[in-house]
């Protein structure tokens, strides 16, 4: 008997039965709303009798605590999917199609979730991403359980919210007009999945002030459009009754065009230094008699107000932490547990999004170790032991340091963790790059997003690689596709995670304490991202199984792992040619250990092997080096 893949892990699973062998469609049959059956169809064709016994199928949209549990029985071509509302029915579909996609069956399946958010955000604002490409996402969410769509509309970099109070601040480079994203939430509440829009305030907007300069604290309006990433000091001006205005009337549109009780605010690195240089806003702190360094508070306020008003709830990033902020609120936080502990005992809900960063090209390894309520000082500590994170424990020693955090007076009640959100920020994706950069890690967040608490690695993985494999079959991912000619270098190679890519040169400087080095910077939008290091796999498969045989004691081939400098050169420059000549360098070791010969290298030697040459890493190096140690 078959045992299927299953991604998120069901608490219950009793397997057995015979797997289908018709190609006959579906019959569907009981409860079964409009938007059930558009589900059903995205299943197999299997030749099952497929019976919905559902409690309440006439909820409009998916809300934030939605009943998603439901069981599912089979008997012989008959199966049951009993759940008390058609969001659970619309879950347990996502769990037949991962089973009758893989030709298998199962007796009784019981299930619920641990958390009732489990998103992902992308930023469609630095980098545009057709309305196509996020349906295809849609589509992979569904598959693994996944059920809010953060959408970060709103940057330095760009503006993709079409508004018709405000048409001159959307990005000529691409913005979604309301039917597209009307269009898009209903296509997700198909899927079970609920669609949360941000616009960023009051830092990150330079894309605003082009259009609206006056609309800044004085000083900080760009000179023209933003190409470079990173944090810039464009701010909206709190005593700009003007400016206050537009932010309020662009929430309430937003309001009007997505569905969700939540709007996201930002409220994220807000850079432009004593808030009172500016006359305007000096005289308005005099005249209110708020305390300068209450700036920002004051200015969320306002806008939480105007959210709650309109009968939505508002969340935003954990700079917007604050003991004025309405408790209502819920934060998002990206920098850590100590953040996280602090909302939560100053009464706050909080969605965690720290561990998740899917842009930092972490291995799977290190995102499965937290989950979002977890004490985390324990995977933060293995986090460091992976081998693929050795080349940037140094940096992640230095946002330990540096990170602060505001010390809240306790509330009248401890918040609540909803789930856990990954971010995928798009400094260094395009909408080609983004399948590969989303899934190849994403199945195994979603994992621990679903059960409390995590299952064995090796099993979750497999089942990740499932998932990815079925995706590309479907066309929602894409693997990875090195040049050919670079044959097993290629394979073996990945980019290097953390900030070490991003920052390039920056990366040194930065924790080291020296700002000046943020001019070092190697990537603006303009940056094409068609090189080498943009077509390797966020974790090389080839690599990750050689390095399993390695630690089992079986030696690779090393065949191949000699390029000519000819052909190195024709895809890289000096950062390749170091990798090939450190590939080069570890087929002088595998065939010493081979001939049980002596080793020339040390361990320390061999260590180096791995990198980084650039933005390039070669992790087999780290199994080699304790084979020798």
């Amino acid at each position: 008997m078959k045992i299927p893949e299953l991604i998120p892990r069901p608490r219950v699973v009793v397997y057995g039965g015979e797997p289908p062998a018709s190609d006959v469609p579906n019959q569907l049959i009981g409860d079964v709303s409009d938007r059930l059956a558009r589900r059903a169809e995205a299943l197999p064709a299997a030749g099952l009798t497929l019976r919905f016994v559902v409690d309440d199928v006439d909820e409009a949209t998916p809300s934030l605590n939605a009943d998603e549990s439901y069981s599912i029985e089979w008997i012989d071509a008959d199966v049951t999917l009993r759940a008390a509302t058609q969001w659970g029915a619309v879950t347990g579909l996502a769990t037949l199609s991962q089973v009758l996609a893989q030709g298998t069956s199962v007796r009784r399946i019981e299930d619920r979730p641990a958390f009732t958010w489990r998103g992902i955000m992308i930023d469609v604002a630095r980098r545009f991403m057709p309305i196509e490409t996020l349906e295809a996402v849609l589509d992979g969410m569904w598959l693994v359980k996944l059920n809010v769509l953060h959408l970060h509309l709103s940057d330095d970099q760009g503006f993709r919210f079409k508004s018709i109070r405000y048409p001159e601040l959307a990005s000529a480079d691409g913005a979604y007009d309301r039917a597209a994203l009307e269009s898009l939430v209903e296509r997700a509440a198909d899927r079970g999945i609920r669609v949360v829009p941000e616009l960023d305030v009051p830092g990150h907007v330079s894309s605003w002030l082009l259009a609206h300069p006056e609309w800044g604290v004085a000083g900080t309006a760009p000179a023209g459009p933003v190409r470079e990433f990173g944090v810039h000091r464009a701010t909206l001006n709190p005593a700009n009754e003007a400016a206050m205005v537009a932010v309020e009337g662009l929430f309430d549109e937003l309001g009007r065009v997505f569905a969700d009780e939540f709007l996201h605010f930002g409220g994220d690195e807000v850079a432009v230094g004593d808030w009172t240089d500016d006359p305007s806003i000096a005289n308005w702190v005099e005249a209110t008699g708020i305390a300068a360094d209450g700036v920002q508070a004051r200015f969320v306020e306002r806008v939480v107000a105007s959210i709650h008003r309109a009968g939505r709830r508002a969340i935003g990033w954990d700079e917007a932490l604050d003991e004025t902020l309405d408790r209502r609120t819920v934060v998002e936080v990206w920098r850590g547990a100590k953040g996280r502990d602090n909302a939560l005992k100053a009464g706050f809900d909080v969605v965690v999004s720290a561990p998740y960063y899917l842009d930092l090209l972490y291995p799977g390894a290190a995102h499965y170790l937290y989950g979002p309520a977890d004490d985390f000082a324990q995977a933060d500590a293995a986090t460091r032991k992976i081998d693929r994170m050795r080349h940037v424990v140094d940096g992640l020693d230095w946002i330990d340091r540096v990170m602060k955090y505001p010390d809240l007076a306790a509330g009248g009640r401890r918040g609540r963790v909803l789930g856990g959100e990954a971010c995928l920020w798009s400094e260094l994706v395009l909408p080609e790059l983004l399948p590969e950069r989303l899934w190849s890690r994403l199945p195994l967040v979603a994992d621990r997003f679903w059960r409390e608490a995590a299952a064995p690695l090796a099993s979750m993985e497999a089942a990740s690689a499932w998932a990815m494999d079925y995706l590309a079959e479907t066309g929602v991912a894409r693997r990875a596709s090195p040049p050919d000619e670079l044959g097993i270098l290629g394979a073996l190679l990945e980019p290097a995670k953390w900030y070490r890519r991003l920052l390039g040169p920056a990366y040194d400087q930065r924790i080291a304490g020296r700002d000046e080095g943020e001019s070092l910077r190697t990537y603006t939008v303009d940056s094409t991202l068609d090189e080498l290091v943009d077509r390797l796999a966020t974790e090389s498969l080839p690599s990750k199984a050689m390095e399993a045989a390695i630690e089992r004691g079986r030696l690779p081939d090393t065949n191949g792992w000699r390029l000519p400098a000819e052909v190195l050169e024709g895809h890289g420059g000096d950062d390749l040619l170091a990798a090939g000549r450190a590939l080069a360098q570890l087929a002088d070791v595998v065939d010493a250990l081979e001939a049980s010969r002596s080793v020339t290298l040390s361990r320390a030697e061999i260590v180096a092997c791995a990198g980084p040459f650039g933005e390039l890493l070669l992790p087999v190096a780290y199994v080699l080096a304790r084979r020798v140690g």
